[in-house]
């Protein structure tokens, strides 16, 4: 199969939104001053049209094309880079629907790992959902996908209000939190909070005052990283055929891991404090590519029951997981005194 398609259209739009400050700026000064006859403004103009016209161009020359048994990746336009990734030593593909763009543009960025590729290399492209289907299916032999495992609703929640916590709502909110008053307004801020503060109920309960507060704010950072974590778990599923196995999950925008079965290193069942009263365990899968990403993206089975996970993961991996029952424990002789 040789093909050579270039990306899609939204790429021009990813490129031009890293010079979006450099834009928004001179057309900002030019809608304040009105005068388009004068030097200033008709350099802010020019300059505009050269940074978008860059990132069309640009755009146009980058493509993703299957030459036999290799993907290759051409981008750049002055200084030209073309990546070969042989399909044989792929580790992984991540496809990545997002919100606006997936549903919008039909639109989704395309990523392939291969071991001994550093993530400073750059291999990601964005493609069509069927060209990005169409390069997935050069991998496995046939396509007929099985459902092995879908994650229950209320489980999922209640893994997220397990999971959640005050920090990791802080550090997202904080952002959003300074910037609010720039742009709704200077009390958009203090309207926003005492909307969704408690801080008065629990005043009137027995809290002291400063301590209904600092409660208030964990209790809302909290709020928000359960949001978080349905967002990214609320639809969660596996799939496999005979070469490879598909993880989907995401609710508000789609990501999916696929990786074969020969490049999983391991595979490690675990089980928080949280989990212990109710004897749940999830199980995390290991290969090269969920090494180098950043955050949690190796989850295989959100919390189940032991017998539920290991049956699982004998469906998925084709092996029994029920065979090492026997505990390893160091000889009497090797404990220290």
């Amino acid at each position: 199969m040789n093909e050579k398609k270039r990306v899609h259209p939204y790429t021009s739009a990813i490129y031009l939104r890293k010079f979006l400050f450099f834009i928004i700026v001179p057309a900002v000064q030019t809608l304040v001053f009105r005068k388009i006859n004068n030097v200033y403004s008709i350099l802010n103009l020019i300059f505009c049209i050269v940074v978008i016209l860059y990132a069309v161009i640009r755009a146009y020359f980058e493509s993703c094309s299957i030459c036999g048994d290799t993907i290759s990746i051409t981008r750049g336009l002055i200084v030209r880079t073309r990546i070969q990734l042989p399909i044989s030593s792929i580790d992984s593909i991540t496809i990545y629907k997002g919100l606006f763009s997936g549903k919008l543009f039909g639109v989704c960025r395309f990523f392939a790992d291969v071991p001994s590729l550093s993530r400073k290399m750059n291999t990601a492209v964005y493609v069509s959902h069927g060209r990005a289907e169409e390069i997935v299916g050069c991998l496995a032999k046939k396509d007929n996908k099985l459902k092995i495992y879908t994650a229950k609703k209320l489980k999922t929640i209640f893994m997220a209000v397990l999971w959640s916590n005050s920090l990791t709502g802080f550090l997202i909110l904080m952002p959003f939190v300074s910037n609010i008053n720039k742009i709704f307004g200077e009390n958009s801020l203090n309207d926003f909070y005492e909307d969704i503060s408690i801080t008065k109920y629990l005043i009137y309960i027995g809290f002291p005052p400063v301590a209904a507060t600092i409660t208030n704010i964990l209790l809302i950072c909290w709020g928000f990283s359960v949001v978080l974590h349905l967002g990214r778990y609320l639809i969660f599923n596996v799939e496999k055929n005979e070469s490879l196995i598909y993880i989907n999950r995401g609710f508000f925008s789609r990501a999916t891991f696929i990786t074969g079965e020969e490049s999983v290193n391991a595979i490690s069942i675990k089980q928080n404090i949280s989990m212990m009263p109710f004897n749940l365990y999830s199980a995390y899968i290991h290969t090269i590519s969920t090494e180098k990403t950043k955050g949690d993206k190796s989850l295989l089975i959100s919390p189940e029951r032991r017998k539920n996970t290991m049956s699982i993961i004998t469906r998925i991996m084709n092996y029994d997981a029920f065979s090492g029952k026997g505990k390893v424990r160091p000889p009497r002789s090797a404990r220290p005194a």
